[in-house]
């Protein structure tokens, strides 16, 4: 069932909060978006994304026009965190249109072709702007809105990557769909990284996870898989929405602060989620 189209529900637990998701256009980033809009959140959209393109389908706008047709308020920002300043000028932007953020959903990442180019084909300006899209900026973030949290407390979701695992040297990377040495390294530190915050955050009752989504099939990943025996593996972006949801909203969430919690089947079932 698509997101939002799921039955109603008896109260709105994220009612009079606001979420902030980067990277919110397309793929993970707006299924997260559209699901905390269904229960019951205002929801900041940002990202690069402002004008429809055929490589890469979807617009902040049009996810913020989704949002507000399911009844809940939206801001869409554009914004580049791998930019100088980019990250301050989003909390900036963000508390400008809501006053405050309670969920913090750091999804942008770089995933260009840059992160499928072996050791010696990679320049260093690639390798410092996807440290900085995918750690720096996210660090940035959550530093900055975490200290409006303490009051009422809050939830920061970093996504993460089972890339981020080490794996035996061979055999080597295979191919356009097997990321080699940048992807997973940033990923391993976004997972440390959460780590570490959830201890400072859990006293202030801020719980901060690791989302591992899997394998998902966003509407590029489709696209480059069409052709391929792949085609039609992977979750859908619906799984990673509605965990995500789940970590913002369920009074159990906190048991998984400061960890890494991976979309599968059996964690939707054993939460009662919608698969």
């Amino acid at each position: 069932m698509p997101l939002g189209q799921t039955p109603a529900m008896a109260a709105t637990p994220l009612d009079g909060k606001v979420a902030l998701v980067t990277g919110a256009a397309r793929g993970i980033g707006r299924g997260i978006a559209l699901e905390l809009a269904r229960l019951g959140a205002d929801v900041i959209v940002a990202g690069r994304s402002t004008v429809q393109s055929e490589r890469a389908p979807g617009t902040i706008h049009a996810t913020a026009a989704d949002v507000e047709a399911l009844g809940r308020k939206a801001a869409a920002i554009k914004v580049d965190i791998g930019l100088p300043g980019g990250a301050e000028s989003l909390v900036d932007e963000s508390i400008a249109a809501f006053g405050h953020v309670d969920v913090l959903v750091n999804n942008a990442a770089v995933t260009a072709h840059a992160i499928f180019l072996p050791l010696w084909d990679l320049t260093r300006e690639q390798f410092e702007r996807t440290v900085t899209v995918n750690v720096t900026a996210p660090f940035v973030l959550t530093q900055l809105l975490t200290k409006q949290m303490v009051d009422g407390g809050g939830t920061v979701i970093n996504l993460t990557s089972r890339s981020a695992n080490l794996v035996p040297a061979d055999p080597p990377p295979s191919g356009p769909l097997d990321p080699t040495v940048l992807y997973g390294s940033t990923k391993a530190m976004v997972s440390r990284m959460t780590n570490a915050l959830a201890r400072e955050l859990k006293p202030h009752n801020i719980g901060c996870y690791a989302l591992d989504p899997g394998f998902t099939r966003t509407e590029i990943i489709v696209r480059m898989m069409e052709s391929t025996p792949r085609a039609g593996v992977g979750n859908p972006v619906e799984w990673a929405a509605r965990v995500a949801g789940w970590l913002a909203t369920s009074p159990d969430a906190m048991a998984h602060t400061g960890q890494v919690v991976s979309t599968t089947q059996a964690f939707l079932e054993e939460h009662g989620l919608p698969l």
